[in-house]
């Protein structure tokens, strides 16, 4: 059951871990002294039940039993899938194949954004009046400098020449 359950919930968790664990229970109850007790005649092995499950080699058998009957099945869904897949793991297995050459083909958007100044929303926040129109405005933000050649113009060389003198 829990192989061919495909959304685990606790409803299904619950019916199905407890029904390993309520056949336990009553596999220990039956083999118990106080069933012996009420029924003498029918269940005659008392305490065999504590002295089985303390021994090593159940578990162990316990285990291995399990391993080997599921081993069968998972190995033939495997290979089903594999070999002969079906309609629908084919479309998923397609989807999930262009997915990837898309996304390896997407440009990725840059992290930094130009022409926009992250510190125009840091006034935002303010409490007080008046910050409302400086950051509507863009008047708070400061202005790039000016290059030195459009500042200076033609007059660069003759600067240039100056500092080299002095």
């Amino acid at each position: 059951m829990g192989l061919d359950t495909s959304y685990w919930t606790f409803v299904n968790a619950f019916s199905i871990f407890g029904s390993i664990a309520l056949y336990f229970g009553i596999m220990f109850d039956l083999h118990s002294a106080g069933i012996h007790v009420l029924f003498p005649a029918a269940f005659q092995f008392t305490g065999t039940a504590p002295n089985a499950l303390r021994q090593p080699y159940l578990w162990l058998t316990i285990i291995l039993s399990v391993a080997l009957c599921l081993l069968p099945v998972v190995a033939l869904r495997f290979l089903s899938m594999t070999i002969w897949p079906s309609e629908s793991e084919k479309v998923q297995k397609n989807r999930k194949k262009f997915k990837a050459e898309e996304e390896k083909w997407k440009r990725r958007q840059s992290v930094f954004r130009r022409g926009i100044s992250g510190r125009r929303s840091a006034y935002a926040f303010s409490h007080q009046r008046g910050y409302a129109d400086l950051i509507a405005s863009g008047r708070i933000i400061r202005k790039r400098r000016a290059s030195l050649t459009a500042v200076l113009g033609n007059n660069l060389a003759e600067v240039r020449q100056a500092e080299e003198a002095s």
